[in-house]
């Protein structure tokens, strides 16, 4: 639906709740182990800003331990090993109906699934409303701008990945640390919600138990009142994406093996 259609209807959804719903606060993620801080892979910032608003980050938010928590070995080596990064568009099609379907359930204009490497933010995946940027709709906002890379320094999601939790952003242009972020001056980012994408752990455990190699998120271009029932749905959609990044991880690995193989002529 165009970007005005999905104002419409998010006006209505707010309308007929039976009462306001207060925003995220602690994380509720259905993959996640009770425990990260036990985890070889787990935060490096504490559990006391987990989940929380990115308002409530900017104090107890250390850079170093940002860069450091995005920056682990193992966590980049699963990235890599989903072959994802290397991979034509067109061959992500069960990711990209993810994002549409985030889309479409939240009623937002924007959706990604995002790897985030060690310099990077990638949407393997990405949902943008047609008339996105279009006038009278926004059109300084270019539609591009979530389909492309962007530097980690320009990523939201990085905290989601740093701290193994949900972020909600009601609106980012009232709040101390997104407000100047690139996200909102450059690609008009108001609302935003986004959850932790996770690669599949060891042999026998299932998808979405190893390293947060990304997110599944959703953008809007005004504000939003993000519920946990609205975080619920995007976790659901989340599992749907771990176990795809769980197929092409295994599929990954057996072609480099197979390519490893001597070359063997039977005559």
């Amino acid at each position: 639906l165009p970007p005005t259609l999905y104002r419409r209807h998010c006006g209505v959804r707010r309308a007929t709740r039976c009462a306001p719903v207060a925003p995220l606060r602690m994380s509720t993620s259905r993959g996640s182990p009770p425990s990260d801080a036990s985890r070889p892979d787990g935060p490096a910032i504490g559990p006391e800003v987990a989940g929380r608003p990115i308002a409530e980050l900017g104090p107890g938010v250390d850079a170093t331990a940002v860069a450091r928590s995005l920056g682990e070995p193992a966590r980049l080596a699963a990235v890599d090993a989903t072959g994802l990064l290397a991979s034509e568009a067109a061959t992500r099609s069960p990711l990209a109906r993810v994002a549409r379907l985030a889309a479409g359930t939240l009623l937002a204009p924007v959706a990604q699934v995002n790897l985030l490497g060690p310099d990077s933010q990638v949407p393997v995946a990405a949902f943008v409303a047609p008339t996105l940027g279009a006038p009278g709709d926004g059109g300084a906002v270019d539609p591009l701008a979530w389909r492309t890379p962007v530097a980690l320094a320009a990523s939201l999601c990085q905290y989601v990945v740093a701290t193994h939790a949900p972020l909600v952003v009601d609106d980012a242009r009232d709040d101390p640390l997104g407000r100047a972020h690139p996200a909102v001056l450059a690609a008009g980012l108001v609302g935003y919600c986004a959850v932790p994408l996770r690669a599949p752990g060891g042999s026998g455990m299932p998808p979405g138990t190893g390293p947060v190699v990304g997110s599944v998120c959703v953008v809007d271009t005004v504000p939003r009142r993000w519920t946990p029932d609205d975080v619920a749905l995007l976790e659901d959609l989340a599992a749907g994406a771990e176990a795809e990044v769980a197929r092409r991880t295994v599929e990954h690995r057996l072609r480099a093996l197979a390519d490893a193989m001597p070359l063997v002529v039977w005559t």
